[in-house]
């Protein structure tokens, strides 16, 4: 056989075996990013303080979508530039989207306005 050829075929065999590789590495990354970013969600949740009936009011928002979310202008970290990281975003949840069986509080609103 041809030399050219073989060492050709030889490469795409080592190739398919790299490419294999870097499939499971690149599945293992996305399945840890998947994690980090539910722990995330986890210690955001737990940090907010709310009551059972409002955690539950607002997730139940979340799913069926009736929940808005403010998207605030966060500066991105780099070379000679500070972050506010301490602060916590609230969430925008209006008074309606609390359950009949939900006590009601003062405090339901989460930051609004009204």
């Amino acid at each position: 056989m041809n030399k050219k050829i073989s060492r050709q075929l030889e490469d795409i065999e080592r190739t398919e075996k790299k490419m294999a590789e870097l499939q499971v590495h690149l599945d293992e990354v996305r399945e840890s990013l998947k994690t980090d970013e539910d722990e995330e969600i986890v210690r955001s949740f737990r940090s907010m303080n709310v009551t059972g009936w409002e955690l539950l009011a607002m997730l139940d928002g979340i799913q069926n979508g009736t929940v808005k979310f403010i998207k605030e202008d966060v500066p991105v970290q780099g070379k000679g530039q500070e972050t506010d990281q301490g602060t916590d975003k609230k969430k925008d949840v209006s008074k309606e989207q609390v359950p009949d069986e939900a006590p009601e509080s003062e405090d339901n609103n989460y930051g609004n306005e009204n």
